[in-house]
């Protein structure tokens, strides 16, 4: 998934993360974090015309990704890849607006209807399921909740363990500065981190660098990312980035 899709991963990844990882993609705004996203994903689902994705959006309507991945280049198979909002899910648990629903059963009830359209009940594999799932941002999807953080934190990782289970691979966005350390720090199987490197002696530059990912040989090098005419690639490795740290 990872090696074949950005032009120039496979300099820092040395082979695949397991099935069912769950990886957090971190940096602060216009790091580029959604693009990567759709742009891994996209490339894994042109690839594999039976498998399908889901990714999750809190911010931005469907319609706002779909035009932020033509203007960077990126083609989405659209039969395979669903784009919703929170909106959608909650529909389908609260059909009555009137309805009060407190915050903690609401967030089980975001939870559950998320895992059924995923297929994380069902007992078999079927044909055409979905295989990936991003959540952008979990910032975002947190601040839609006022509950006990203890218990989000436990209701989020029974979540990931059951996204293991089923073998779903999931990317789940935090905005953020990534040397802050956060719980779900811990919780996830891999880190990507993603950001911006300035210094007075030269233009910004746009980085990514792999600080965890469980199972996985890769390179912690942090190397430039460039948005091209054929997309974003990664070039070469960015010398002089300071603070970074395993």
């Amino acid at each position: 998934m990872f090696r074949d899709s950005l032009k120039g991963l496979d300099r820092i990844f040395r082979t695949e993360p397991p099935e069912g990882s769950v990886v957090m993609v971190v940096g602060k705004p216009g790091t580029l974090k959604s693009s990567i996203t759709h742009a891994i994903i996209s490339s894994y689902l042109w690839k594999h015309g039976d498998e399908k994705a889901m990714y999750i959006t809190i911010e931005e309507s469907e319609e706002s990704h779909r035009r932020n991945m033509a203007s960077i280049g990126i083609a989405v198979p659209n039969n395979q890849y669903f784009i919703k909002d929170i909106a959608s899910f909650e529909q389908e648990i609260l059909p009555e607006k009137e309805d009060f629903v407190p915050d903690e059963s609401y967030f089980r009830l975001i939870i559950k209807e998320i895992s059924r359209s995923l297929g994380l009940y069902s007992s078999t594999n079927v044909e055409g399921q979905m295989k990936i799932m991003a959540l952008d941002s979990l910032n975002s999807f947190k601040n839609l909740f006022v509950m006990d953080e203890r218990m989000m934190r436990y209701r989020m990782q029974d979540f990931f363990q059951r996204l293991r289970n089923k073998k779903i691979t999931s990317f789940i966005i935090v905005e953020g500065d990534p040397e802050e350390l956060i719980p779900e720090y811990f919780m996830v199987d891999g880190i990507i981190e993603v950001g911006i490197e300035r210094s007075s002696s030269q233009l910004p530059r746009r980085y990514l660098m792999v600080r965890k990912m469980r199972g996985t040989a890769h390179n912690m090098a942090p190397y430039m990312l460039e948005i091209t005419e054929d997309g974003i690639e990664i070039t070469e490795p960015l010398i002089g980035l300071k603070n970074i740290k395993g």
